[in-house]
């Protein structure tokens, strides 16, 4: 019975705490490994309203390159304008605060400048799921729960 309770009070205190609002408690994955992928948008919320319809055709994919950059699909190409190039954005992300937090830098269409600088809490970060939430420059919140295709 000792050994049983000696073998618990290691394990609890050898494991790490939940790190996010909504977890995982443990993983095999690093940080960056969980991030980098392609995600698609499963749940969409500002300032209370559902949004996610809006966002139904678009992607994100997290490079875990050097620069940590990121392409953002806004919407699928239309097969009758092939040389329509105003459905991608791109730009840099990187984590912050501990890895609480993930600013992402997005390029302006002709990339000279950043058009948006956006710092998300991360409330989840599992290997399938990144949920993040961030204030607007209103102060109203923006929730993104995405899905990692693999």
């Amino acid at each position: 019975m000792k050994k049983a309770i000696l073998l618990l009070v290691m394990l609890s205190t050898g494991l790490p705490a939940c790190k996010y609002d909504d977890g995982p408690f443990l993983t095999v994955y690093t940080k960056l490994e969980r991030v980098a992928g392609f995600f698609f948008f499963d749940r969409v919320v500002e300032n209370g309203a559902n949004l996610t319809e809006e966002y139904a055709d678009q992607n994100i994919q997290f490079h875990k390159n050097d620069q940590r950059t990121f392409a953002w699909e806004l919407f699928p190409l239309d097969p009758e304008n092939p040389t329509q190039t105003d459905n991608m954005r791109f730009g840099t992300w990187a984590f912050e605060d501990n890895e609480q937090f993930i600013r992402m830098k997005i390029f302006s269409p002709d990339a000279d400048s950043i058009q948006h600088d956006w710092r998300w809490e991360i409330k989840r970060l599992s290997y399938k799921d990144l949920w993040l939430e961030r204030q607007d420059e209103n102060g109203q919140t923006v929730a993104w729960r995405l899905w990692k295709w693999y």
